[in-house]
């Protein structure tokens, strides 16, 4: 099932499937431990070229935060958000001349 939903994720082409999908991720991550096969999709799917993915994905990710009970998920979700963000912000800028 856990598995299922993940190619389900990455497979749909309808955004609003994506979503609900994303969803239902979330609310099951939630209730198991140790799903190793979630963070590198979510990953995967913000790093993206498309930006569609990449919205997709931190939607997915923003909805794991919100579902997450333990701390130590949420604190390693939430790096991976910022992480993401900034990564995102650097590609739409691009290289800054004085950082060589």
């Amino acid at each position: 099932m856990k598995n299922l939903l993940l190619t389900r994720f990455q497979q749909e082409e309808d955004s609003r499937v994506q979503r609900k999908i994303a969803s239902a991720i979330a609310q099951l991550a939630s209730q198991i431990e140790g799903w190793t096969e979630l963070l590198p999709v979510v990953l995967a799917t913000c790093q993206s070229d498309n930006a569609t993915s990449i919205e997709l994905g931190l939607f997915l990710l923003t909805t794991l935060l919100e579902y997450v009970g333990q701390v130590s998920t949420f604190v390693l979700l939430f790096g991976l958000f910022v992480r993401v963000c900034l990564a995102f912000v650097a590609q739409q800028l691009g290289p800054h001349p004085d950082w060589g």
